[in-house]
């Protein structure tokens, strides 16, 4: 006689929750910002330090060209016009730049290239920026320290801020 072997099998299931598929979180959703925008309310504020005088030049038109946007990183164009001669020479400046946002808009990083020079005022300190970023509006605030060529005519250690405002076109 033959001797029989016997083989037996189990399936064995061992499982943990849920036994529904999982689904991945949703991507952040950044505003759309590629296009141009236009002026909407941009100035300039030079405080002179060593006077204690400040002077605010509301006549600085600002142009914004979006080019390219990938999740929350955009990059582009500015071009800063005065709208008078004393304007002209304090805030028209030109510079592209890459900038990251949040998915709330809210501006992480600003990189413009050149930094910021006019006639009348030269590159300082290194500029910090804040601003925010949406479907409709861009608000964008550089501050730095310049030397800049006062009211009598002296050059005088400065503190800027220059505020873009622009508006989707």
């Amino acid at each position: 006689m033959v001797a029989g072997v016997v083989l037996s099998a189990a399936l064995v299931s061992v499982g943990c929750g849920s036994t529904a598929p999982s689904t991945p979180s949703p991507l952040p959703q950044y505003p759309q910002l590629v296009g141009e925008w236009v002026e909407s309310g941009s100035f300039l504020e030079l405080h002179y330090r060593d006077t204690n005088t400040t002077l605010t030049i509301e006549a600085c038109a600002a142009l914004l060209s979006v080019r390219a946007q990938a999740d929350g990183t955009f990059s582009g164009s500015v071009g800063v016009q005065g709208g008078s001669p004393d304007s002209d020479r304090q805030c028209t400046y030109s510079f592209t730049f890459t900038a990251q946002m949040s998915p709330d808009g809210t501006l992480t990083s600003f990189s413009p290239n050149p930094t910021f020079r006019t006639q009348d005022c030269s590159a300082g300190s290194d500029a910090t920026f804040s601003g925010t970023a949406g479907t409709t509006a861009i608000r964008i605030v550089m501050t730095d320290r310049g030397t800049c060529r006062g009211a009598v005519g002296r050059l005088s250690d400065t503190d800027r801020t220059l505020t873009l405002s622009v508006r989707k076109r």
